[in-house]
């Protein structure tokens, strides 16, 4: 590679004017020599851009209740669910979690009061711990794990 280096010359009206002095060039060499290890590493599969979180994950999990959420928010804001109604709008849902656990999930919309529970059953209370954390900063509710 060849980076030609040139100076600025003042032209007949006084304006700067970029000259090459084609005397001057630098040239620029560069060598990369992979190791073996990076050689013969087989290539990581890579997920299609976009792809949909596969069932049972955290990732799945937040995607749906977040999913319910604004239809419900959605909902009460166009006066498909009642205004005001003491009792509110429930719905619950039970999702895969993990190896083999599951999270039931109640959502509550009371008023323009939206909150969250989570009640996790088999070995997932870890994951239900970052789907609490995930949902409260997607959603900005507080989210409760029972």
């Amino acid at each position: 590679m060849s980076i030609d280096v040139g100076e600025y010359a003042p032209r007949s009206k006084g304006r700067p004017d970029f000259q090459s002095d084609d005397d001057r060039h630098e040239t620029v060499g560069v060598a990369f020599r992979a190791g073996p290890a990076v050689l013969m590493a087989p290539p990581a599969p890579l997920a299609p851009i976009d792809a949909p979180p596969s069932a049972g994950s955290a990732a799945h999990a937040q995607a749906e209740i977040a999913a319910m959420a604004d239809r419900m928010v959605t909902s009460f804001s166009v006066g498909r669910i009642g205004r005001g109604g003491r009792d509110g709008h429930t719905v619950r849902m039970s999702l895969a979690l993990g190896a083999h656990g599951k999270v039931d999930v109640e959502l509550e919309l009371r008023g323009d009061e939206l909150t969250v529970s989570l009640c996790p059953d088999g070995p997932c209370t870890a994951e239900t711990a970052d789907l609490s954390a995930a949902l409260e900063r997607h959603l900005g509710v507080d989210v409760t794990i029972r």
